[in-house]
């Protein structure tokens, strides 16, 4: 039963991130304004489906290694050494690619970096025009 209990919460889970990348775009970039990591993998995918690989290149180079990961992590799924050590080899090429694109402005529509753009920015904005207004008073 619990089994199945944790399977509907991860389902759940999905259901909602996906409805919110739908309707509001990437969850991560509308809340702090600055794109994740794994920022346009989704349109890479996309782009591959079509076979435009230069396109999927550029929107993610990663996506290209996606398959070689899936079956690492398929062959490595009861190796919890193993499994981790693959998760860290991807999470590396993750970062690296997104410094690297970061650093070099590399796809600037796809990497975004403008934190006052987010809502955890203009939360705190209003929060703290607030609060010096009262005090001020």
């Amino acid at each position: 039963m619990r089994k199945y209990k944790n399977t509907a919460v991860g389902v759940a889970a999905v259901l909602c991130l996906v409805i919110l990348y739908w309707r509001l775009g990437c969850p991560i970039r509308l809340l702090t304004g600055v794109s994740c990591p794994g920022c346009g993998m989704s349109r890479a995918v996309y782009h591959l489906t079509r076979l435009d690989v230069s396109a999927a290149a550029v929107c993610h180079p990663v996506v290209f290694l996606m398959p070689v990961f899936a079956a690492l992590f398929w062959i490595f799924r009861r190796n919890r050494k193993g499994f981790y050590a693959v998760l860290g080899v991807f999470c590396v090429c993750l970062l690296a690619v997104y410094i690297w694109r970061m650093a070099f402005s590399v796809a600037p529509e796809i990497v975004y970096f403008h934190p006052e753009d987010g809502v955890i920015y203009k939360v705190i904005r209003f929060l703290r025009s607030v609060f010096l207004c009262q005090h001020q008073k």
